[in-house]
């Protein structure tokens, strides 16, 4: 890649179903279902890689901005647990996972 649009060009569809999908999940991924949440997860990592890839070879390019938005987004939908007692601790004693 040696241009930020031929980089674009190759990437732009794994991007696009990373922003649907995570569209699709809203605050359940599990709506999703099976396939569409392993799907989620890998779109997930591959975009995190992008974005690793545009830091680098493209500083200050608008694109960054883009995708560390997307990831964020993503992150939230990937690893999106229900807040019953508002802490990630609480959370952990709830529901069994901190002895």
């Amino acid at each position: 890649m040696s241009t930020v649009d031929e980089f674009v060009a190759e990437r732009a569809p794994t991007w696009t179903e990373l922003e649907q999908l995570v569209h699709r999940a809203g605050s359940r991924p599990a709506r999703l279902g099976a396939v569409g949440v392993r799907r989620l997860g890998t779109t997930y990592r591959a975009t995190s890689a992008d974005l690793a890839i545009a830091r680098r070879q493209f500083p200050g390019h608008p694109l960054v901005g883009r995708l560390e938005a997307l990831v964020q987004r993503g992150r939230v939908a990937v690893y999106h647990t229900a807040r019953r007692g508002g802490t990630v601790r609480h959370d952990a004693v709830a529901w069994g996972y901190a002895r």
